[in-house]
């Protein structure tokens, strides 16, 4: 099986710009408003609530969302969401829940939906 992400530096050269990712960028996506909104999502929850980081999300909800996300079941074992997390360019399932952390809050709302209504996050999520 051929997976996206080596694991070693067999590999040293990542594409840095999106014309040197040619057809691996795509540029239809809306990547940047839903980079800023996450993170607008994320000053909003932290001025709410002082002291409370995406550090302080439940793992375990991220991995949820990270398995409904991806399409596999919530009972899938490790190697399962290990080659998943590589498929998409990280080295493991619990680093793709890290990385998540920071888009967690914005994904739960829609970026249309949060940016005209103002919607609020609480961190407790």
């Amino acid at each position: 099986m051929v997976r996206s992400a080596r694991l070693d530096d067999a590999w040293p050269v990542y594409p840095v710009s999106p014309a040197e990712a040619g057809t691996l960028f795509n540029a239809e996506l809306p990547t940047e408003d839903h980079v800023l909104h996450a993170l607008r999502t994320n000053a909003a929850a932290l001025a709410e609530h002082p002291g409370h980081s995406t550090a302080h999300l439940a793992a375990h909800r991220i991995a949820a969302h990270l398995l409904g996300h991806w399409a596999l079941p919530a009972d899938a074992g490790i190697d399962e969401r290990d080659a998943a997390a590589r498929d998409r360019g990280l080295r493991s399932f619990t680093a793709a829940v890290e990385t998540d952390r920071a888009f967690y809050l914005g994904a739960l709302t829609s970026v249309s939906s949060a940016t005209s209504t103002g919607a609020r996050v609480s961190a407790r999520t």
